[in-house]
């Protein structure tokens, strides 16, 4: 996600706690990267896109749900986040009223010729038994409030999760000090070398 603020020309430092959503966002990001460069052949060209609303999707959910219901993030790191448009805070602002809880998108609420919005928007429990619907711009299978869609589970930030990413980043750190050292080494080693030569050199001289 750091290759993001590259991509995105923001040279602002993010805000305290941005290492711990990042691992998190760049494994969405990589999922949605490869979805949208996979072959589409003998798919519908509307299904090209259904990928790419599960991981806008999946990733303004994370974005809301650590900063609403885990209280994970702060305020001004969420605030970052809508500001380069990682999460989007439109769909946001609609999860936060009565009855779109959970929509997939905004595209779900555009009426079709009919005058209605999308099937997706009926609750399952309503549908006859065994019945499955798929909206054919998002492929969404059911966002009513009642409904997870685009198979989402809640992503905790753990301590583990923490620990994890700072024994990694300890990790790194030895990684560099070992190759700073070894470089060190061979520099000595050439300088001993060279000066070994030139002891040579003045003995041959003599």
């Amino acid at each position: 996600m750091t290759n993001y603020l590259v991509r995105m020309n923001i040279r602002k430092k993010p805000p305290e706690g941005w290492h711990l959503i990042t691992p998190v966002l760049d494994e969405i990001d990589a999922k949605m990267q490869d979805a949208v460069e996979e072959s589409h052949e003998g798919k519908r060209k509307c299904e090209a896109l259904w990928s790419v609303h599960k991981y806008h999707f999946w990733r303004s959910r994370f974005i809301y749900e650590s900063y609403y219901k885990q209280k994970a993030i702060s305020k001004e790191l969420y605030d970052f986040c809508l500001k380069i448009k990682i999460a989007d805070a439109l769909l946001i602002a609609k999860w936060k009223k009565p009855g779109y809880e959970n929509i997939c998108s905004l595209v779900a609420l555009q009426s079709n010729e009919f005058g209605a919005v999308s099937i997706c928007r009926v609750p399952r429990a309503d549908l006859p038994p065994g019945k499955v619907v798929q909206d054919i711009k998002t492929g969404c299978t059911g966002c009513a409030a009642s409904d997870v869609p685009y198979g989402w589970r809640p992503i905790t930030i753990t301590r583990k999760r923490r620990k994890k990413r700072r024994e990694r980043e300890d990790d790194d750190e030895e990684d560099r000090e070992a190759k700073r050292r070894k470089e060190d080494s061979d520099d000595d080693d050439d300088d001993s070398a060279a000066e070994d030569k030139e002891d040579k050199n003045d003995s041959d001289s003599e």
